[in-house]
């Protein structure tokens, strides 16, 4: 596996942590915004924003040992991978426990979307999409036009 790979896979994992939050406010993980800002001006009340922060706050704790982890395996896999005769079944096995993290990440990411939605009401869910929608649409603007 290259070191481009390698980085964008840690990066893409690494990115995991926030996405749920930062995407659902600009269409971009990697923004650097207030994560519970877009629920706030969807309509949520103090308190909801408290509870999606200890939401988010708990997923990246967990995401973050997930995270760590595969990162140590990453490593084992490019020194397994400069071995004259790398140990297939090693090779293997190290590659799925990092797609079976990389899926748990995935998974957890989705559940916090969830859960978060259910602190909203059915107005607040609406007001979200649609802010959603649109600052997806000036994000996908602004890829198209560089």
């Amino acid at each position: 596996m290259r070191n481009s790979q390698r980085l964008g896979i840690t990066f893409a994992a690494l990115l995991a942590f926030a996405a749920p939050v930062y995407s659902q406010e600009t269409g971009d993980p990697s923004a650097k915004a207030d994560p519970v800002a877009i629920y706030q001006e969807a309509g949520a009340t103090p308190a909801q924003q408290d509870k999606i922060r200890e939401l988010a706050r708990e997923f990246e704790k967990v995401a973050k040992v997930k995270n760590e982890r595969i990162k140590n395996l990453q490593t084992q896999m490019r020194n397994l991978s400069l071995e004259p005769d790398p140990d297939e079944p090693k090779v293997l096995a190290t590659q799925q426990e990092i797609n079976t993290l990389l899926t748990d990440i995935a998974n957890s990411r989705i559940r916090l979307m969830l859960s978060i939605r259910q602190i909203l009401n059915g107005e607040q869910k609406t007001k979200l999409v649609q802010l959603i929608r649109e600052r997806n649409a000036r994000y996908q603007s602004n890829l198209t036009a560089h």
